[in-house]
């Protein structure tokens, strides 16, 4: 954690607050991690291992290539996609 965070921390509770827990911020949830997603991405890539990002994004709706990037090295454990059947190096 940086000085800077650590000063800013410092200064909100000075200033009263009291949670320690993040409080809720505007803008959009992270939707595409949810337990029901994975689960269908994994059986997905399970029956088909050449399956392609935009065809996953076709079946699941509308994801953004980051959030798949984000489930994919969180629940694959590996940061390589496959995309047209030809594996990244």
């Amino acid at each position: 954690m940086s000085k800077q965070m650590v000063r800013r921390w410092c200064r909100t509770f000075s200033d009263g607050r009291q949670q320690v827990e993040d409080i809720p911020r505007a803008g959009r949830t992270r939707t595409a991690t949810t337990d029901a997603n994975v689960g269908k991405m994994d059986d997905m890539i399970r029956a088909n291992r050449r399956i392609t990002i935009d065809e996953i994004a076709k079946e699941l709706g509308k994801l953004y290539m980051s959030e798949l990037k984000i489930s994919s090295t969180t629940f694959f454990d590996t940061e390589k996609c496959q995309h047209d059947g030809c594996p990244d190096n």
